[in-house]
């Protein structure tokens, strides 16, 4: 199944609302700071499988971003997307 424009923006909307480890949200940036991400978070949400998704957001702010990782709200985010792509 391919990413629908409803998916691919419900969870951009997810990822800056809930996620944004860079903070980017709460120092006035862009909403589409996540947007590049999006696209295979959506196809990891709809495996349903939250470790596996949990990982990847957790890869993506140790190895993209240079951060240090906060696994739980990785894993909380990772439910929320999950919960929601069985709406998609």
């Amino acid at each position: 199944m391919n990413n629908g424009p409803n998916e691919l923006a419900e969870v951009s909307a997810i990822l800056t609302q809930h996620w944004d480890p860079l903070g980017t949200i709460a120092r006035g940036g862009f909403e589409d700071e996540y947007d590049t991400y999006v696209p295979r978070i959506a196809r990891l949400a709809r495996s349903g499988r939250t470790l596996t998704l949990a990982r990847h957001l957790v890869r993506l702010e140790r190895d993209m971003m240079l951060l240090q990782t906060k696994r739980r709200r990785a894993i909380a985010v990772a439910k929320l997307l999950i919960s929601r792509a069985a709406a998609w």
